[in-house]
């Protein structure tokens, strides 16, 4: 069976979700060194800007490697479940949830299920 455009295109999708969240990662990163700067900006007390800056830092390095994780999936019946909340997360991020919506859409057509639950791929995996 021959592999299903959406999920060449879900590939291409974790792959800027991973670079999105590298760079939104690294101003946290950036933000928290520089805890003066936010704190004045948000009229908070500088311990709590930093934390604020690290933890969105954290945050973004786990939804990296959620979609990191997601690429290095073999297609069988669990990775679709996990394909399907991978893009159920990105429903929540404003920057993705453009694509992610028409990806979801489609993830739930008939053919890709089929590519993801296919006998074949299952007997060799």
């Amino acid at each position: 069976m021959s592999k299903p455009q959406v999920v060449v295109w879900y590939d291409r999708y974790c792959r800027v979700a991973v670079a999105l969240a590298a760079l939104a990662g690294a101003a946290g990163l950036f933000l928290a060194a520089q805890p003066d700067w936010v704190a004045s900006s948000l009229g908070v007390a500088p311990l709590a800007a930093r934390v604020l800056s690290a933890l969105w830092a954290g945050v973004m390095a786990f939804l990296g490697l959620v979609h990191v994780a997601a690429l290095m999936t073999p297609p069988s019946p669990w990775a679709w479940k996990i394909h399907a909340v991978v893009l159920g997360v990105g429903l929540t991020t404003i920057l993705l949830w453009p694509a992610a919506l028409p990806l979801l859409f489609y993830w739930f057509r008939e053919d890709t299920r089929a590519y993801f639950h296919s006998p074949q791929r299952a007997a060799a995996g």
